[in-house]
């Protein structure tokens, strides 16, 4: 090959770099392709502003409930203004307007104004103590300042105004007396309800007699909007007050004094009236038994699954287990429970350590067996939060103290468990948030009763009953709700006892929080 065929050969240019589009400007508006690319292709902008819109829907949906509830349930311990009505073709009412409306007519396009009326005194009015008006026919409506409201043990609210007083000089010393011993027979019941002595039963049965007739010799009479006279026995009033007479500092002392005594005192009026307090504490044992028996399960059931089982289609299948029993609806869980507890080991701790009773003992629904079938349906919830803790503590960790001499328990106990604890605190509040609210697997055991007959705590040995039953506020709203014969009463009742659960719920919640709050500042090595 001669040297003018090497300078002929043809050159290949070298090949140019691809070329970026150019930016746009700035403060130019993205075109709408821009949005996914130009091309199709998604940039996730939509996406965002998606998720965006959902959660501002989920948190005004939350927000509204919230606050309907708080309104509705806390606003009926405020005194209301009490009004009498006269009214075209009936008799005088005097009472408290509870909600306003409207009735429609065949062949009116527009409805008739009409206004819902707390009227009271349901041993003569039975089921009319509320009564739809009709604004057509109020002749008027005035705001007496005399005019009383009290709450009684029985047969609802009574409104009326003073006309005498038998058996005290006066009605401030009848209602001080009657209140007086009021409590004194409360005591005398509670102390009734926790013995077990039949000498000192006789004693209280003849005490509380005595106290019931000193309370129904001080009689108040009432007059009411029509023209006759109620009386009440001074024991029977629970709380009396003059609404229309109260100034806002009154006002607010009552409003104190009553949200105190529903949270402190006992339901009555088949759980439409009075107060919540053993619904609360027989929801926090449940809740604590529960908690008790669950997270500890949990927790060794996640340390074995992460720590020691070999990895292995086995260990798959029982993870794949475990994630789904968390959904596993709750009413399952309760028949699964009734089952195992009460009819198997409940009946056979009861021919074995009580052959004799003609009842049974552990033999039925208890707050022991409604605490362990709700912890049985809280584990799955709680063995995979523990898990994930465990599986967000470093490998090095673990080879670090096995390196330095360390046993694998010693490396369980000292490295991994402080450093998951977050998230078992975690497991924890999903556990307590789920189990505090069900209701299902307590009504197939029979654990939670309407009104528990006797305390779960006493001065009785071993003081602490886990085979009674209980009240729960899941339950109690459940039975107020849809169990009352009179749905406008029980309303008040089924707000606030929601209410309460919710508050209940979150300040468990918030009391985990922060403990694992401090623990997260603790261990800044924690992946969580």
């Amino acid at each position: 090959m001669d040297g003018s065929s090497v300078l002929e050969a043809p050159v290949k240019a070298p090949e140019k770099p691809p070329q970026e589009p150019p930016a746009a400007p700035a403060g130019a508006t993205p075109s709408p392709g821009s949005v996914f690319g130009g091309e199709g292709r998604p940039q996730g902008r939509a996406w965002i502003w998606s998720t965006a819109a959902g959660l501002v829907i989920v948190a005004t949906m939350l927000v509204a409930i919230l606050g309907i509830t708080l309104v509705e349930g806390f606003g009926q311990f405020w005194p209301s203004r009490v009004v009498r009505i006269e009214r075209r073709g009936g008799p005088p009412v005097l009472g408290e307007i509870r909600d306003h409306g409207a009735r429609r007519e065949p062949g009116r396009t527009t409805g008739v104004a009409r206004r819902l009326v707390y009227a009271g005194r349901r041993e003569a009015n039975g089921v009319n103590d509320f009564q739809w008006i009709d604004d057509p026919d109020v002749l008027s409506e005035s705001a007496p300042r005399d005019a009383w409201a009290l709450d009684r043990t029985e047969y609802g609210r009574l409104f009326g105004t003073f006309s005498a007083v038998q058996g005290a000089a006066s009605l401030q010393e009848a209602l001080e007396r009657g209140s007086t011993l009021a409590r004194s027979l409360e005591s005398v019941r509670d102390d009734m309800n926790s013995t077990r002595d039949p000498a000192r039963l006789a004693a209280l049965e003849a005490k509380r007699v005595g106290l019931e007739e000193a309370g129904k010799a001080i009689r108040i009479d009432w007059l009411q909007a029509d023209g006759t006279i109620a009386t009440t026995a001074a024991i029977d009033v629970v709380r009396a007050w003059q609404p229309n007479a109260m100034g806002l500092p009154s006002r607010v002392r009552h409003y104190v004094a009553g949200a105190w005594t529903f949270l402190t005192s006992k339901p009555r009026e088949s759980n439409t009236e009075g107060g919540i307090f053993p619904v609360i504490m027989g929801t926090l044992f449940l809740v604590t038994l529960m908690t008790l028996a669950a997270v500890p399960l949990g927790v060794v059931a996640a340390l074995y699954l992460n720590e020691y089982a070999r990895d292995g289609w086995v260990l798959r299948i029982v993870r794949l287990s475990m994630a789904n029993l968390a959904g596993v609806p709750s009413i399952v869980f309760g028949i699964f429970g009734l089952g195992l507890f009460v009819y198997t080991v409940g009946a056979n701790l009861d021919r074995t350590f009580f052959p004799g009773r003609g009842h049974p003992t552990f033999g039925t629904g208890g707050i022991l067996w409604g605490a362990l079938t709700l912890a049985l349906l809280t584990v799955p919830v709680v063995i995979v939060a523990a898990t994930e803790g465990l599986r967000s503590v470093p490998q090095a960790f673990r080879d670090g103290a096995l390196a330095l001499g360390a046993t694998r328990w010693q490396t369980i106990r000292h490295v991994v468990l402080p450093q998951a604890l977050p998230g078992i605190l975690t497991g924890m509040i999903l556990a307590v948030g789920r189990g505090a609210g069900e209701v299902a697997p307590l009504r197939v055991l029979g654990a939670a009763v309407k009104l528990a007959p006797q305390p779960i705590v006493d001065s009785a040995f071993p003081w602490f009953h886990l085979d009674r039953k209980f009240t729960h506020l899941g339950f109690h709203i459940y039975d107020v709700s849809m169990q009352s014969p009179n749905v406008e009463a029980a309303k008040p009742m089924t707000y606030a006892s929601t209410m309460v659960l919710l508050l209940l719920v979150l300040g468990l919640n918030l009391a985990a929080i922060v403990i694992r709050n401090r623990l997260r500042r603790r261990f800044r090595g924690s992946a969580l």
